[in-house]
This record gives C-alpha cells, structure tokens and sequence, in this order.
C-alpha cells in the first residue's frame, strides 16, 4: 500500500534486501510494461558476478523463471512482449516477459548511460556507488511520459545498501537522502490505502 517514488534502503543482514529488491523490481516492471530500465553498479565485474545473480535469484524465490519470465544476453523468445525503444544489441541486458529492457551499467563508464533513456534506476551495494559519477545519470532518467507517466514508479530509483564506512572507502550518499522521508505522507498513503482497499472489497 505504500510504494515510493524513490526507495533508499539502508539494511544489515537478515534484512533481505534481495527479496526486498526482487518483488519491487517485478511490481516495477508490471506496472511500466514496455520501458526501459538500469541497474547500475561501481564495475561491469561486480555487475555480473555479485548484483545480476543475487537479483535473478531473488525473482526465482518470487516464481520468476529463466526462459519463461525472464532471459539473459539473448533476444527476448516470440511470447514476450516488446519494448518501447527497438535494439538490435542484447548484451549486457535482461529481458522480462512484460516488454521491460533491464540494462546493466558500470559506472566506470557513466557517459555510455547518459546519452539514453530510462524510466527507472536501480542499484545494489549503494555505498561502492561514487555520487559523482551516478548524479551523471539523473539526466538520463526521462523519456515517454505519455506512455509511462501514469506509474508512481515513473522516473523513480531504488537503491539498496548495508551500512556505508567511510573508513574503507564506501560513499555515504545513501544516508544523506534520510531528511528526505516524510513520515506524516507515508502514514496518510497508508490509511489511505487501507480505506480505498476496504472500498474495493465492498464493490466486489
């Protein structure tokens, strides 16, 4: 009943943020079927090793399967539906049966990114994220507001992360974002939604 634009989860183990991440990823990619998305990460290494299985596993856990809800680096098969924006590259992608396009970034090379068009950011291990280097994609969080406007989730980001240390190098962005969580709005969200829920049912 409370779905953010914006979602910063700062979280210690047993937290489950990769669950956290898998069901709001897939709540995202139904609500915006068709759109272009991005998961970024410090390097394509830790990209492709740590973030894309733990995520892929998470949405095994939710009863997302590869070949049937998902594919990895390959064209989508004939069932799925299209994206948005037509490609004829598919590395470094994942392809979800909802026609949404999941491009992976690295941050080493944040200049590839920002010439596009995305209408959702995501990204694992906040803390290894530089802040410099990820404000360079804000102007690529844009594009057909006609066709995904609707969508609180529009133009939105989601960010996941233990506890930054300065001390080893981590960038403690994440935390800074804190002053920006209105309480009294996500209780007012809730008893909203709690109402208009009760409402539903009466009408069924």
């Amino acid at each position: 009943l409370i779905q953010p634009t914006d979602l910063f989860l700062v979280g210690g183990r047993g937290v489950a943020k990769t669950d956290i991440l898998a069901e709001r990823s897939q709540s995202i990619m139904h609500d915006m079927p068709h759109s272009q998305q991005v998961m970024v990460s410090d390097t394509y290494v830790n990209c492709l090793k740590n973030i894309v299985p733990t995520l892929l596993e998470g949405w095994n856990r939710k009863g997302w399967r590869n070949g049937i809800d998902y594919v990895t680096d390959k064209r989508p098969p004939s069932h799925f539906k299209s994206c948005y924006k037509p490609t004829d590259s598919y590395h470094h992608t994942i392809s979800v049966k909802t026609g949404v396009r999941l491009i992976l970034g690295s941050l080493d090379q944040p200049s590839g990114l920002a010439g596009n068009s995305f209408q959702h950011l995501y990204g694992d291990e906040a803390r290894l994220l530089k802040f410099s280097k990820l404000k360079k994609l804000d102007p690529a969080i844009r594009g057909e507001h006609a066709q995904f406007g609707h969508s609180v989730f529009y133009r939105g980001r989601t960010f996941m992360t233990d506890m930054p240390n300065i001390l080893d190098g981590d960038d403690d962005w994440i935390t800074l974002r804190e002053k920006d969580m209105d309480l009294d709005q996500i209780k007012l969200a809730l008893q909203i939604g709690v109402v208009l829920n009760e409402i539903r049912c009466e009408l069924y």
